[in-house]
């Protein structure tokens, strides 16, 4: 059965076709590229007796290594501790230079 067939029974048929389309913004590129740093950096260098110790291990990983020191290209070589201070720094910055208003009247020349 060729690529037509097959779409036009699932069409008949009334089958959704799976995620996965290039720029399909519920594609899962960032949680398969999440999954294989965990495995790559924790996960398979270590041997982990027990469930509870992994979980514990994951926990440290996520706190104090992936969202602190570890740099993401999804937010230009930052850190997510970085890029939210650097956001809410940015915001606060943006707020105060608003205009200015002198005896609740309009702005001032």
């Amino acid at each position: 059965m060729g690529l037509s067939a097959g779409s036009q029974n699932r069409d008949a048929q009334g089958v959704q076709q799976s995620m996965g389309k290039t720029g399909v913004c519920w594609d899962n590129a960032l949680a398969e590229s999440f999954f294989a740093t965990y495995k790559l950096e924790l996960i398979e260098p270590a041997t982990w007796p027990t469930r509870a110790r992994a979980r514990t291990a994951t926990m440290h990983w996520l706190e104090a290594v992936y969202n602190r020191q570890r740099r993401h290209s999804a937010i230009d070589m930052q850190s997510p501790v970085e890029y939210e201070e650097r956001y809410w720094d940015r915001r606060a910055a943006a707020y105060c230079t608003g205009p200015i208003f002198i005896n609740g009247g309009g702005p001032h020349p």
